[in-house]
């Protein structure tokens, strides 16, 4: 998705971080609640070649808890849906 937009994050210039705060199971579902930390710069490429020429897309902080329901499928679980819990600009939600 990143490439698709022309931008890329650099190393040392945030990073997102998540973590699970619950999970429920019964039978072959489960649910799952999830915290996620998004504090990466995304770079405008401007040569692909030459990341230092790169300008600022985005700096924002954002912090999303989701949850997921998943489904037991042939021995894996997989992502059945997911709902936005709560979202918030600016700082995090998780206790990170």
């Amino acid at each position: 998705m990143r490439s698709q937009l022309e931008v890329r994050t650099k190393a040392g210039f945030g990073g997102v971080r998540s973590k699970v705060e619950s999970v429920t199971v019964e039978g072959a579902t489960a649910t799952v609640v999830s915290c996620a930390f998004d504090a990466a710069t995304l770079y405008d490429i401007n040569d692909p070649a030459n990341p230092d020429d790169d300008v600022v897309f985005d700096d924002s902080q954002n912090s999303t808890r989701s949850q997921w329901h998943m489904a037991l499928t042939n021995g894996h679980w997989l992502p059945a849906s997911s709902t936005q819990l709560e979202t918030q600009s600016g700082g995090t939600l998780c206790g990170f």
